[in-house]
């Protein structure tokens, strides 16, 4: 599997920097079927006004056109990633930043860490999409919601009745993988296996312990873990 180099690139803006958002900037995280859609809704209502749900691909020109591939075709996957990245600037343009430094709480279903994950087990060397991310606001908390391949096809098979293309339990185990290796910048790791609810309780109590110290969890660099 690739591996970055081991040249320290720069660090991430961290999305409680003094010099963007002052909002809570939260993304949830897994593969397909762990329920990172549902926290993420279940998450912005229980928090009411002001928090802002928001997902990717957006509902922008890029995101639109991320969706459309899955019905006319798809893209090679230094395209497919560059389309992400494209999709990515906009949504922090039109939606994220102005939402946080309103100091409106986002709430996001996917963001950089898919990208990482989907497009690495397409062949994109990870070190390259960790460099093209760098400049893009890290989240104050990411869950990622962890789940064995089986049983989120088996979620999948249940929901929807048919695996689509990034579905498929080869693809799902590649990028499966990639998040295991990952040493993630801000980042929780749940059992997606607990009900709804359990989850949500865990999710709860994270964000108020981290709203009660200032917004800040340790700060790592996003690289990947040895052996």
């Amino acid at each position: 599997m690739p591996r970055p180099t081991r040249e320290r690139p720069r660090r991430h803006r961290r999305a409680s920097d003094d010099r963007c958002p002052k909002g809570l900037f939260v993304c949830f995280e897994g593969l397909d079927g762990s329920g990172k859609s549902t926290q993420a809704r279940l998450l912005q209502e229980a928090l009411g006004a002001p928090a802002l749900s928001l997902r990717e691909p957006s509902k922008g020109p890029f995101g639109t056109a991320i969706r459309a591939t899955a019905r006319t075709g798809r893209l090679s996957p230094l395209r497919e990633h560059g389309l992400f990245l494209k999709d990515r600037e906009w949504d922090c343009h039109h939606n994220i930043l102005p939402a946080l430094k309103a100091g409106i709480t986002v709430v996001m279903d996917r963001y950089i860490i898919s990208n990482i994950a989907y497009q690495g087990a397409l062949g994109v060397p990870l070190h390259s999409i960790l460099e093209d991310n760098l400049d893009f606001p890290w989240p104050d908390l990411t869950i990622l919601l962890e789940l064995d391949v089986p049983k989120a096809l088996a979620r999948i098979r249940d929901s929807r009745g048919e695996c689509g293309l990034f579905e498929r339990e080869g693809f799902l185990r590649k990028v499966s993988a990639i998040l295991n290796i990952l040493e993630l910048p801000n980042v929780v790791r749940l059992d997606a296996s607990l009900g709804e609810k359990t989850i949500l309780k865990k999710v709860l109590k994270i964000v108020k312990d981290l709203t009660d110290a200032n917004g800040i969890l340790a700060e790592h660099r996003p690289r990947m873990r040895q052996g």
